[in-house]
């Protein structure tokens, strides 16, 4: 299992949200491995988006954002990735919610 953060910048929030939200693009990230997955924006800045995503295996992700449909998702939501991170858990203590 691993995270990835994606930061996207965004034309328009309307925009993004109406394809983000399309039941058709949960499925596909469903069908591909996505466990959970986030959507934060700036406090500042609306247009700098990121997702925060953890899927199955490393595979599951790249076949997600590497993908023809995710690539047609992005030209359809206004949006253009900025940066993409692939993580994973380390023995480190972290915080987590109760």
């Amino acid at each position: 299992m691993i995270s990835v953060l994606v930061r996207l910048r965004i034309d328009s929030w309307d925009q993004f949200r109406a394809v983000h939200d399309d039941p058709e693009f949960t499925r596909i990230r469903l069908d591909t491995g996505n466990l959970s997955h986030q959507v934060l924006s700036q406090l500042d800045d609306p247009t700098d988006v990121v997702f925060w995503d953890t899927w199955s295996s490393p595979q599951d992700a790249d076949d997600f954002y590497e993908g023809d449909r995710f690539v047609d998702s992005l030209g359809q939501m206004g949006a253009s990735i900025v940066e993409r991170i692939n993580l994973e858990q380390t023995p480190a203590s972290s915080i987590s919610p109760h």
